[in-house]
This record gives structure tokens, sequence and C-alpha cells, in this order.
């Protein structure tokens, strides 16, 4: 993966072990991550786009800012495209077999998920989430590791991407099938 860091200027005035901590997060992602795509999340110093939600302390917070309505019958498909195991066999082989899922035809997708999926370009321009790091969080080299975690949970476009031991193509869907 390429993840790509866009820094808020509240992040652009962070210390500048922040923005260490930050590349060195995102450099472990990309060498973890196997998908072939480039994302990119834009980042905020104890804020989260560009104040909109402010003071995080020691909270981290993340956001989709992309995506777009797929209908059921295409997301299936593009799911079973992309099976790599076992447990992504049993899940796309356990969808519904109709054109929806509890009366919903059309299911939102995050940018980043689109990509992973084949849906739109791996490299597609703009912003795909969002990230906000409380100026509290730890930024020191042996945080890091622990900051990369942080931007996967805090970044919902990137958490199923991140911990691929929960079939990572398939949460999504189960979860929005799930509400």
């Amino acid at each position: 993966m390429n993840l790509v860091l866009q820094y808020e200027s509240s992040a652009l005035a962070a210390p500048q072990s922040f923005l260490d901590a930050m590349q060195t997060a995102a450099n472990i992602l990309d060498s973890t991550i196997l998908n072939n795509i480039t994302v990119t999340i834009e980042v905020g110093y104890n804020d989260l786009l560009n104040n909109t939600i402010t003071g995080l302390g020691t909270s981290a917070v993340g956001a989709d800012i992309s995506g777009s309505f797929v209908s059921y019958t295409a997301l299936k498909a593009a799911l079973a495209s992309h099976e790599n195991s076992t447990l992504d066999q049993t899940f796309v082989n356990s969808l519904p077999t109709t054109t929806s899922v509890n009366g919903q035809s059309n299911f939102y997708v995050p940018s980043a998920i689109e990509k992973a999926l084949g849906l739109i370009s791996p490299t597609a321009s703009g912003i795909d989430g969002a990230v906000g790091m409380g100026m509290n969080l730890p930024t020191r080299w042996d945080a890091n590791l622990a900051q990369a975690r942080l931007i996967c949970r805090a970044t919902p476009a990137l958490e199923p991407i991140c911990f691929p031991a929960v079939a990572p193509r398939l949460r999504p869907i189960s979860r929005l099938m799930a509400a």
C-alpha cells in the first residue's frame, strides 16, 4: 500500500516528533499492508477535519471522506473476485443470492475499500479518510507501531485493510448487513 499523509495546518504546526512518528507509522503500514493501492489520509493534530472536532488530548478519531453507493450485486461480485482465504470464500458463499439485503440494494463503500476491491482505480486521487491524533499521544520511536494501529483504528476507511485476520475485504459488508 502507498499511504499518503496529507497534513492539515494543525499538523504542520505540530512538533517535529509528531510528524516523524506519523511518517514512521505510515511506513509500517506501507510495508505491512499488501494491497496495491494508494490511500490518502488527512492528518490533524489535536483536531479532526480542520477543527470539526477539537481537543483530542489522548484520543484519536477518524472519518471516511469519500466513497460511493454500490449495488449489492456489484459489491458481492467484487468480494467474490477478491477471495484470498477459506474464510473469505465461506463468507461470500453465505451472502444472500438476492439483489438486496434487509431491503437494502445499495451500500456505502469507503473509497479505500473501493480501491482494494477494484471498484475504482487503485490510485484514484482525492482524500480517502481523515485522522485526528491527540496532542498527548506518545510519539516516541518505540510507540510507532501503536501509532500505526491508531491510524488504522481511527480511520474507518483503513480498518478493514489493516486487520487481515478478520477478513479485511469482507468485514465492512458484514457490518452493513447487520445494521
